[in-house]
């Protein structure tokens, strides 16, 4: 059962899918796969703890997430209740309702 979805920062969220919006077709699909990916995993695995931290150095991240749009990746991450760190991005615990309405703005642009 995950977390009904709460408020949250519509406004930084929109700016965030902005810049994706910048990003070529293929780019979008994948940053949008990727990003969704996360939020499920860490939704359907709430006391995974593996599935709540994310290297930033991690090759594949960077290429499909963190090295685009300027910073989408970690404002969403973080707007959904991920703490910024040095070399991970993480929930300190298991998710919340901000990770649920977070993981379905992003469906919702990719929908579009």
């Amino acid at each position: 059962n995950e977390p009904a979805a709460t408020e949250i920062d519509r406004e930084a969220v929109d700016a965030a899918l902005g810049r994706v919006r910048e990003l070529e077709a293929e780019a979008q699909e994948i940053f949008c796969a990727t990003i969704m990916k996360v939020f499920n995993n860490t939704l359907q695995n709430p006391q995974e703890s593996k599935f709540r931290s994310l290297k930033k150095g991690n090759a594949a991240l960077q290429t499909k997430l963190f090295g685009l749009a300027d910073g989408a990746a970690v404002q969403l991450l973080k707007l959904a209740g991920f703490e910024d760190g040095d070399e991970n991005i993480g929930l300190p615990g298991p998710p919340d309702g901000r990770c649920t309405a977070v993981r379905d703005a992003v469906l919702r642009f990719a929908e579009e």
